[in-house]
């Protein structure tokens, strides 16, 4: 390798120096052995006893004083190789490929005293093969001038600096094709980039720096997560879906980033257009999916989510993510093979979006569907802990769609509004017109908890009107003071079947374990009752033990609690007006009246008939003035009472009642309860009692033994006996 310069140049000159970088299959000139990824750089100076450096101006006649110092140092970090020798010698440094900042400096040494002589410096990348590196020279001295050249672009160029400076931006040039990419000390670009905004100090000479240019490439922006899979969208729960949009230079570029999503009838899209700055490079939209409540006629079962770009990003930008999308089911809950699933995520939304007075009307008229048992602790509460279901459905907003609970139950759901009407899990419910499955509510448990109001109060519907309540169940206490029923509390031209309680049910007037009022024909059947029905007014009328007041039909139910009330009280009617009906029931429960009119089956008026009244006493406390009372029916007058029996040793007041046995009587035939009579005999398909509705026992009347039972009810198994 050789030094060669062009003779007797003014004050400046080159020194080049013929590198070669060795690898497993190079030689080492030096006998030293270099590892794997590395490369041996050699540099020495040529033969000959007399060189002429002309740029310097002086005539050297013995290179035997100088040092040839060579120094490389990685651009991107590492560490710094210095080989310092005499310039007969040779110099030879170890390096890795890459970008290497070389600097070489000659010093003459004259006895004890060294004195720099030339410098230059060049940033070259080294790479396998022979390089040729020609490195700038120049006497020392300064400080040194860098000179700013925009290298082709327009613009002004930046003015000339001198000493160490921090090399400028470029935002007063630019290139109509190209994109500024840093400061390069060759006008091709090569020999490395220095950033705009980084210090930079001129080595040994006057230096300039080119502007380097770079084709234009806009940054790609990508899809790094898109939709995916959906869940179903209700009216209910909202659905959200997460996409990821990556590739920002910077955090901040993101800042007004936002999604572009296609329309679709019906539903609305909301945190799609969320402003905000990125992290690590990527930006996150979490994209909720509601229903606007503009209408569903447009929402069809089945509908497709698009993101079909990206807008806001800064210029420099493309989006070449492309589009996501993803089918989701929309059960918008129109009929009830579309029913909107209830369950323990959403149970307090359910409550809540059909209880708001600005949305309830049509949320109204939709059908619901339980898919899981509801625990307390899902129900809604206030801040002491206390659940605040608020009742669906009221006076001139009904709630005319379906509730199916799928046989599931609800622990807890709790409602204490003592003056307020219409109270219960549902507040009314009302069929639409001739459509048999509006106005439904079916085939679930309340477990625990209890419900409390003023006027017309009942457990799982305060008021149907037309409605269909089967299959409902209870196991708390009802409170209220009229129309108050443990299931339902008016049943107004509805029909409830196969419902019971086991809770308390107590009111002032008009007053029934399992429905409050039974009017207009309505139709209550294979229900019963094993709690207290009490009435806590002192002019109460009519209590009974399945309805309290009817102007409907009473049919194959029982009830085995106790019943209380001031007068007109029946152990499963109380008031039995106009055209009311109870037929096929029986009741175990102690009577305990006030005043008059007080049976075993009914208090007053109507038809009773194929009746058993298993009450053991019934009890009048009034000592003077009150009248009518029957084992079977309390009140002979405007009364129809055909086939009905009562035990044989039912007491009134503690005493032995005396009467005549008269099926078509107030006090009935008489039935022995000494185990001599069977079951059967009474409770018969002839006496209109059908065994697709009882299960009789195949033992007797006698105390402790068990009774007919209801089929095909939900909820608990049933225990009735004969009471001692």
């Amino acid at each position: 390798m050789g030094l060669t310069t062009n003779k007797r140049k003014a004050r400046a000159g080159s020194l080049l120096l013929i590198a070669c970088f060795l690898f497993f299959a190079c030689s080492n000139p030096t006998g030293a052995s270099n590892s794997a990824g590395e490369a041996v750089i050699t540099v020495s100076l040529g033969g000959g006893a007399s060189r002429s450096v002309g740029f310097f101006e002086d005539n050297i006649a013995d290179w035997g004083d100088f040092v040839f110092d060579l120094k490389l140092t990685p651009v991107s970090g590492g560490n710094v190789i210095s080989e310092p020798k005499y310039a007969a010698s040779t110099a030879t440094a170890t390096v890795t490929p890459g970008v290497w900042h070389i600097a070489l400096d000659i010093n003459r040494s004259v006895g004890t005293t060294t004195t720099p002589y030339a410098h230059g410096f060049v940033q070259q990348t080294i790479s396998a093969g022979t390089n040729n590196i020609t490195i700038p020279m120049g006497r020392p001295g300064g400080p040194h001038t860098i000179i700013f050249n925009i290298n082709g672009g327009t613009g002004d160029t930046p003015s000339s600096a001198t000493g160490k400076t921090i090399l400028p931006f470029n935002s007063d040039f630019s290139h109509p094709t190209d994109t500024f990419d840093g400061w390069s000390p060759n006008a091709d670009g090569s020999g490395g980039t220095f950033a705009p905004g980084s210090s930079y100090t001129p080595d040994g000479i006057t230096t300039t720096l080119y502007a380097r240019w770079v084709p234009l490439s806009l940054n790609s922006l990508t899809l790094v997560s898109g939709i995916g899979g959906s869940a179903p969208l209700t009216p209910i729960d909202p659905y959200t879906f997460t996409i990821v949009i990556g590739g920002f230079i910077n955090n901040t570029d993101a800042q007004n980033v936002v999604l572009v999503i296609d329309p679709v009838p019906g539903l609305s899209f909301s945190g799609h257009e969320a402003l905000g700055s990125a992290s690590s490079g990527t930006k996150t939209f979490s994209v909720e999916v509601s229903f606007n409540n503009t209408g569903t006629t447009a929402v069809s079962s089945h509908v497709n989510i698009n993101m079909s770009g990206v807008t806001g990003y800064p210029s420099g930008y493309t989006y070449t993510g492309g589009n996501s999308s993803a089918g989701t089911t929309v059960i918008n809950g129109l009929s009830t093979s579309d029913a909107i699933p209830v369950s323990v995520t959403n149970i307090r939304n359910f409550n809540l979006f059909l209880t708001d007075t600005n949305t309830r009307a049509t949320r109204l008229t939709r059908h619901y569907q339980l898919t899981q048992d509801i625990p307390s602790t899902a129900l809604r509460t206030d801040l002491t802990g206390i659940n605040t279901w608020v009742a669906i459905g009221v006076d001139g907003f009904p709630f005319t769609g379906s509730f199916d609970g799928n046989n599931h139950t609800i622990t807890g759901l709790t409602i204490d509004l003592p003056g307020v009407v219409d109270q219960g899990m549902f507040g009314r419910i009302a069929r639409n017109g001739t459509d048999s499955t509006t106005g439904v509510v079916k085939d679930f448990g309340l477990l625990g908890g209890s419900v409390r109001g003023h006027n017309i109060v009942g457990y799982i519907v305060a008021y149907s009107d037309y409605g269909f309540v089967e299959n409902c169940y209870a196991t708390g206490d009802v409170i209220g003071n009229s129309f108050v029923g443990g299931i339902v509390g008016v049943n107004n031209r509805g029909t409830v079947q196969y419902c019971y309680i086991t809770g308390d049910v107590t009111g002032e007037n008009i007053v029934g374990g399992v429905v409050g009022s039974n009017t207009l024909f309505g139709i209550v059947q294979n229900c019963y009752t094993t709690g207290e029905v009490r009435s806590v007014s002192s002019s109460a009328a009519a209590v009974g033990g399945v309805v309290g007041g009817n102007n409907g039909t009473v049919q194959n139910c029982y009830a085995i609690g106790n019943i209380t009330s001031n007068s007109t009280i029946g152990g499963v009617v109380g008031q039995n007006t106009g055209g009311g009906t109870v037929q096929n029931c029986y009741a175990t429960g102690e009577i305990r009246g006030s005043y008059s009119f007080v049976g075993g089956i009914a208090g007053e008026l109507g038809t009773v008939q194929n009746c058993v009244a298993l009450n053991p006493t019934i009890t009048r406390t009034a000592a003077t003035g009150g009248t009518a009372f029957g084992r079977v029916i309390g009140n002979i007058n405007w009364t129809t009472y055909i086939n009905n029996h009562a035990r044989d040793d039912m007491t009134f007041n503690g005493i032995s009642v005396a009467t005549t046995s008269d099926p078509n009587g107030i006090h009935g035939a008489d039935l022995a309860v000494d185990g001599t009579v069977p079951l059967i005999s009474v409770f018969s398909p002839a006496n209109g009692w059908n065994t697709a509705v009882w299960n009789v026992p195949g033992g007797t009347f006698f105390p402790g033994d068990p009774l007919p039972t209801l089929l095909n009810m939900p909820g608990a198994p049933q225990n009735p006996i004969l009471p001692p």
